[in-house]
C-alpha cells in the first residue's frame, strides 16, 4: 500500500506538566486547513488542561469502597437466618399462648 501526497499537520505539545503524559499529539482534520495557528495552539492547550484537570479529580478522589460478592452473600445468609428465627420464635410463642 502506498499513499501519493498524503500530507497531515501534526501539533505536539512537549512539557505539558502532567503527572502521567509527557507529551501530546495532535492531528489536524483536512477541513480546518483555515483555521489561524493561535487558535489551533489555544484549543490543543485547552484539551490538554483538561485532560490534566480531570486526571487530577480521578487521582484525588476516594475510591468507592466496595463489599466484596463474599461478603454480600454472607450479610445475605445473616439476614434470612435472623428472620426465620424471629418467624419461628413467633410461631412457638402464638403456639404456645393458643395452647393455654
Amino acid at each position: 500500500m502506498t499513499y501519493k501526497d498524503c500530507q497531515r499537520k501534526i501539533i505536539i505539545i512537549r512539557n505539558i506538566g502532567g503527572d502521567v503524559f509527557e507529551q501530546a499529539y495532535f492531528i489536524l482534520k483536512d477541513k480546518n486547513a483555515d483555521a489561524s495557528e493561535s487558535d489551533i495552539v489555544k484549543e490543543a492547550n485547552r484539551i490538554v488542561s483538561e485532560a490534566i484537570k480531570r486526571n487530577e479529580l480521578i487521582n484525588n478522589s476516594e475510591p468507592k469502597k466496595r463489599v466484596s460478592f463474599s461478603k454480600r452473600k454472607h450479610n445475605q445468609r445473616m439476614l434470612w437466618f435472623f428472620l426465620g428465627a424471629m418467624l419461628g420464635s413467633s410461631f412457638v410463642f402464638l403456639f404456645m399462648e393458643l395452647i393455654r
